[in-house]
């Protein structure tokens, strides 16, 4: 009876808070054992009994470590699939379809930044009808309760919640989007990817930031040291997700910095999104199926070589104008041979080539990742 107690309190209590720290969770096991008058060295018996009940009815005991910090957490979600109807518990309809459309962008967002700005979180086509207020008290609330990270910057991305809750949505919905973890097999959003891109070998091992080292280590084991355990080439990490959108804005300082050097990224995203995109070409991992844009600016010339080469141009004017049937006959003729396509960008357009991405990693290590495994759980107090 008492044992029986303990889980019931225990579970209680991480279904109340929905996610917790490994900590956390062998914090609030010890209250209800010492509780009720039981020894703690149960924990990891316990919790297996607790995974067995909840596989019952349809759930599931998950944990994870948050991709940014590498804090196990642990947490209980719907193996269902459909933890994503979950959210509509204190979201009115027309809030929901903003969520759906915000983890879109999110996940889908170009340039591998699985991130978006405050200005295009707020600006996603749903149904029209929630107000700018509305729509920043849904985004402050998703924060709030861990669906959602917000960078210093501004930048959304999910947060450690909706990548453990939502990944089997994520992986059916957006299959060429969903990288998975070369070393844990969970879903991965920012990180590391194996930068070996060559015609005769193309790499596709990413990895977390907490789990390089453990890449590293099975690299050596396999006298691999210093190199890829996958492709057997130098190891050089090429960053991407949050982390590389950030350090993106901050080495962008003519759009916009603040006094602490940090770059608004709204202002970021306000620039020439040209401009951004060659820019971020040699920070992009390559990720699914999806297809990379590259682009091409030229800058603007000041005013005072503007003012010069008016002066120059009203000389010229009469022969340009001589000259200006032949050169538009010539125009049509050479016309026709560009390809391409045209991406409009508010008021400006961008002639971008379109280029195939490889697959991302499928691994066959584990079905289903973000599992709980009991034999892996650290005793972190």
């Amino acid at each position: 009876m008492a044992e029986h107690l303990v889980k019931s309190m225990w579970l209680q209590a991480i279904m109340s808070r929905r996610l917790v720290t490994d900590k956390e969770s062998r914090a609030i096991y010890n209250i209800a054992c010492k509780t009720v008058g039981l020894p703690t060295e149960n924990y990891r018996d316990d919790l297996s009994m607790i995974v067995e009940a909840l596989s019952n009815i349809g759930l599931e005991l998950r944990q994870m470590q948050d991709e940014v910090d590498g804090r196990t957490m642990v947490g209980v979600v719907n193996a269902k699939g459909d933890a994503l109807a979950q959210l509509g518990t204190g979201y009115t309809p027309a809030e929901l379809v903003y969520i759906k459309a915000l983890i879109e962008a999110i996940y889908t967002a170009p340039r591998s930044s699985y991130s978006v700005s405050s200005l295009e979180a707020l600006a996603i086509e749903s149904d029209n009808s929630l107000t700018k207020k509305a729509r920043e008290e849904v985004l402050a609330n998703l924060v709030r309760h861990d669906w959602l990270r917000k960078s210093k910057s501004g930048r959304y991305a999910l947060g450690v919640r909706a990548v453990m809750e939502l990944q089997t949505y994520l992986k059916h919905e957006y299959e060429d989007n969903a990288l998975q973890c070369f070393i844990c097999n969970d879903i991965i959003t920012m990180g590391n990817v194996c930068a070996t891109d060559t015609p005769e070998q193309s790499c596709v091992v990413q990895v977390h930031l907490h789990c390089e080292a453990r890449l590293k280590a099975r690299a050596s084991q396999l006298h691999l040291a210093g190199k890829c355990p996958e492709c057997k080439q130098d190891w050089q990490p090429w960053p991407f997700g949050l982390p590389a959108a950030e350090e993106l804005a901050k080495r962008k300082p003519a759009f916009g910095a603040s006094d602490g050097g940090v770059v608004d990224d709204d202002n970021f995203d306000d620039a020439d999104d040209s401009t951004q995109a060659a820019a971020a070409s040699s920070t992009r991992p390559r990720r699914g199926n999806a297809a990379a844009d590259t682009s091409t600016s030229s800058r603007k010339p000041s005013a005072r070589s503007r003012g010069k080469k008016r002066a120059r141009d009203d000389d010229d004017d009469e022969e340009e104008e001589e000259e200006e049937g032949g050169e538009e006959d010539e125009e049509e003729e050479v016309a026709p041979a560009r390809g391409g396509r045209r991406i409009a960008s508010g008021s400006r357009s961008t002639t971008t080539a379109s280029t195939k991405r490889r697959s991302p990693r499928k691994s066959g290590n584990s079905s289903r990742g973000g599992g709980y495994v009991d034999d892996e759980v650290e005793d972190s107090e």
